[in-house]
């Protein structure tokens, strides 16, 4: 009896419930119509427009999504350099439209097929589909998947903002019916195809069309259809620029679709997949277009460096159309004349790779791969730090995005040896022997234990005759690697310390992790550390501004058209952005004696002497301004590196395979040519661009003997050494009287 009583009291509970979860519902839902009622007129107006403009123009202005800005709030946003020209706008611009009576028919129907596979059956709403999710949203507080169909899609897409609750599925209900009875399924499938969000902040197709594919979208093959359609679930997860692997995805899922519905065949599916992937690899987008559309974009490396800082901070739409005004320190003229100087080499650097490969009996690399070649340069105006080049690849696209010059870390080589050397020169000694530009080592291949290993360092010349005793100026001249290694073997545990000291301080490696692409190794001296080019650039400033070192500045100013300054160089504190421009590193560390760094540059002047290593490139392009450089070779031919400076600028240049292969030969001189092309054309020919320090002493020397001239030497060149370091003793090979 009492579990009776029990259980119709239970019943009678749930009864009460449910009906007050009814009558709670009706009320609710009639609170939304109201709501809707009042927005009916604004509803039918917004669509009316937009369907006019769909049926008469192929662009309008009219905005559809309730969280974008109104026109008259959006405001463009430029990048410019260092001279107040543009590098970038983003534009609140005209979205492109296409009828539906152009759009291929797989299109069309593919996203039907997807999306609501019911479309032309129900009158807005699949009952079935909406009523799982209601259930499945009111047992997750929200949280569920809707079953939107995709007329409810569009009354989200234009009239509600796309948080997932309750009362925008009802909301939905209502603005779908309305929708249904106000258009036909034809007007509303064109509004819809035309206005979804496919990601980057592209809406229709037409525009992602143009800015996936750099085509029109009747123009659309299968695949490329496919991988849109797919997008539409969740545009930055399989976005093919941000997420490859999720992109493929869901572009064979779509694919598969298709097959089901006999669009093509599974060969033919599978045929169109690989030949899309192969296409977009190779070209990727067509220009310079950035991750997010832009108006105008002069350079993609610098507006994608540029965009990177910017979003770790501010919004996308300030970004994209908050009126902001971004002034770097780039030259947009020198920028575009490096892209195009690396792009003419890196042609011919893939012809050179490719005759060698193929004249292997056995082929070590795909033609895939030799196409693959990569070069990045920097620049930097060693008087004020300011970055006037910036260039991360030979050509920017989708496919090629990775800014080399500042994300990629690879093998310095033989670039890395001024600074063995210079730290030397700072000391005066290696071990207890004196140490100077002139002093004396031989030239041989050396047995060294590393490990319990042997370790025979080489030459990169085959041809090499070792044997010779050469002096330091001429080991950089022509990149002896055996003096190198000598040198650094020969250096006390202090000493060495201090060089791996130097490199991290000259290119900023102050982090743990970044210190570990220094280590305290023997074959340090042959380059194995690892930089970006533009940390090569900054640290071989060093050696042009008296031992000082100099952090490389980007952007200048950032602020908007109200006036907000959200970041100023000039400034300690900004209100964003402080990693910019870190308040440590604004006060120049002195990192050896500026003696030091004269003598340096002053041997790096020998390699565009005859016989130097820089000296083949600088003859062909013409470059006959006075420059001071080291080129660099990886193990392996893996790494190629030009680095050093001219009357104003300091810039480094790379050239190498991104899977780290080899380039089988060393494409130094590659790196040369690219150094020695640009600078060229912008450096003017100053007789003595590097301050000289007071504490210096002119001695000249015997050529051929690296020892003090006397009278009867047949080669003198000047040399300014340290006033108190040690000196060369007098030549004794040549009489001093003439006869």
């Amino acid at each position: 009896m009492k579990l009776k009583k029990r259980a119709a009291k239970i019943l009678k509970i749930l009864i009460i419930s449910i009906i007050s979860l009814i009558i709670i519902t009706c009320f609710y839902m009639l609170i939304v119509f109201f709501e809707f009622v009042q927005n009916i007129d604004s509803i039918y107006n917004k669509l009316n427009l937009f369907s006019y403009a769909l049926n008469s123009n192929d662009e309008t202005d009219i905005i559809l999504q309730d969280e974008l800005k109104k026109d008259d709030d959006r405001q463009s946003s430029f990048f410019y350099d260092r001279f107040g020209k543009i590098i970038a706008k983003y534009s609140p611009e005209k979205h492109m439209l296409i009828p539906l009576r152009r759009i291929p028919f797989f299109v069309s129907r593919g996203f039907i097929i997807v999306e609501d596979n019911h479309f032309f059956n129900h009158h807005g709403i699949n009952y079935v589909r909406t009523g799982i999710a209601v259930i499945k949203n009111i047992i997750t507080f929200g949280r569920a998947p809707g079953g939107s169909t995709i007329t409810q899609q569009l009354a989200k897409i234009l009239f509600t903002k796309q948080k997932r609750n309750i009362k925008r599925k009802i909301y939905e209900l209502y603005c779908a019916i309305g929708i249904e009875n106000k258009f036909n399924k034809n007007e509303i499938l064109q509004i819809y195809l035309n206005s979804i969000y496919l990601g980057h902040g592209i809406y229709g197709i037409a525009n992602a069309s143009q800015f996936y594919f750099g085509k029109d979208a009747s123009e659309l093959t299968v695949s490329e259809a496919a991988l849109l359609i797919g997008m539409n679930r969740a545009p930055e997860i399989y976005s093919p620029i941000k997420n490859r692997d999720h992109a493929m995805n869901i572009q064979k899922v779509v694919l598969n679709q298709f097959v089901k519905e006999g669009f093509l065949s599974k060969d033919e599916s599978e045929l169109e997949f690989n030949r899309f992937w192969k296409r977009f690899d190779s070209k990727g987008a067509v220009g310079n277009q950035s991750f997010w559309k832009t108006q105008i974009n002069r350079s993609g490396y610098v507006t994608e460096y540029i965009r990177q800082t910017l979003e770790k901070e501010l919004p996308f739409d300030k970004i994209t159309q908050g009126g902001l005004i971004v002034e770097t320190t780039i030259d947009i003229e020198r920028q575009l004349l490096a892209e195009k100087i690396v792009r003419n080499y890196i042609k011919d650097v893939e012809e050179k790779i490719k005759k060698i490969n193929d004249g292997l009996k056995n082929k070590v690399l795909t033609d895939e791969e030799i196409y693959d070649l990569e070069s990045s340069f920097a620049s930097i105006d060693y008087r004020t730090g300011e970055v006037l080049v910036l260039l991360g690849g030979s050509q920017y696209s989708f496919a090629n995005q990775f800014n080399r010059a500042i994300n990629a870390f690879r093998p310095i080589g033989s670039s890395v040896k001024p600074f063995i050397y210079a730290m030397g020169f700072n000391e005066g000694k290696i071990g207890d022997n004196d140490f100077h530009p002139f002093s004396k080592f031989k030239d041989e291949i050396k047995t060294y234990i590393v490990n319990n290993k042997k370790y025979e360092p080489k030459n990169y010349d085959i041809n090499h005759k070792y044997g010779n005793i050469v002096t330091i100026y001429d080991a950089v001249k022509t990149s002896l690697n055996t003096v190198s290694v000598s040198v650094f073997n020969e250096m006390n545990d202090e000493q060495k310390d201090k060089v791996v000291d130097f490199i991290q301080k000259a290119a900023f490696l102050y982090s743990e992790k970044d210190k570990k692409r220094v280590p305290k190794v023997l074959s340090l001296a042959l380059g194995t550390c690892e930089l970006s080019t533009l940390e090569l650039a900054a640290a071989y400033s060093v050696f042009c501004r008296g031992g000082k070192s100099l952090y490389p500045i980007i952007i200048k100013k950032i602020y908007d058209k109200k006036g907000n300054v959200y970041y100023d160089y000039t400034r300690d504190n900004n209100p964003n952005f402080n990693n910019l421009y870190p308040k440590e590193y604004r006060e120049s560390l002195q990192l050896i004696r500026p003696e030091a760094a004269y003598e340096m540059a002053q041997v790096l002047r020998g390699t565009f002497e005859d016989g130097g290593t820089g000296w083949w490139a600088s003859y062909v392009t013409g470059f006959n301004a006075l420059g001071y450089g080291k080129s660099g070779t990886s193990q392996d031919f893996k790494d190629a590196w030009f680095a050093g400076f001219t009357d104003r600028e300091v810039s480094a240049s790379w050239v190498g395979l991104d899977n780290n292969k080899s380039m089988l030969m060393p494409g130094s001189s590659s790196a040369a040519l690219i150094w020695c092309d640009y600078n060229s054309k912008i450096a003017t020919n100053i007789s003595d661009p590097i301050p000289k320090p007071d504490n210096m002493k002119l001695v000249t020397i015997c050529r051929s003997t690296g020892l003090q001239a006397v009278k009867g030497c047949p080669e003198k060149i000047d040399f300014y050494f340290w006033n108190d370091g040690p000196l060369p003793e007098k030549c004794y090979i040549h009489s001093d009287f003439n006869f």
